[in-house]
């Protein structure tokens, strides 16, 4: 994704997210991802969603928990939630325009539109630190 100066990709074998140069492709941060396996990535106009899997086995369907969090660099910490549909079990896409998430599913051939509104703040004990690696 795109946050109007720097490109955002997620690394789901790593589990990490990367802040690169549109300039020359430069890795300027190296976040580790709040989700085990991230498969998504969008920019709201202030912070980054990641969606993916956490799963212990991605091959097996009911090991898979997909989410969708947010990451507030604001705050420097995963902030914020959308619960997804039941429907929606392996999330490989994520755009948002004007409030409204967009989420692919590589399953399903199916595309979800889910509203930002919608989300929940994490609780105390769910609330991840932004754990920066590079």
């Amino acid at each position: 994704t795109y946050d109007g100066e720097n490109l955002w990709v997620a690394d789901e074998k790593e589990g990490a997210i990367y802040k690169i140069t549109t300039t020359d492709g430069t890795i300027l941060e190296t976040y580790r991802s709040p989700i085990r396996y991230p498969s998504g990535l969008a920019w709201d106009g202030d912070s980054l969603w990641v969606v993916g899997m956490d799963a212990v086995r991605r091959s097996q369907t009911h090991a898979v928990n997909p989410q969708l969090v947010k990451m507030s660099f604001t705050a420097g910490v995963t902030s914020e939630y959308l619960a997804l549909p039941k429907e929606l079990t392996r999330p490989g896409a994520l755009e948002w325009v004007d409030g409204l998430f967009w989420v692919g599913d590589q399953t399903a051939n199916m595309v979800f539109k889910l509203w930002q509104n919608h989300a929940a703040h994490l609780s105390k004990e769910d609330t991840k630190k932004i754990e920066r690696v590079m």
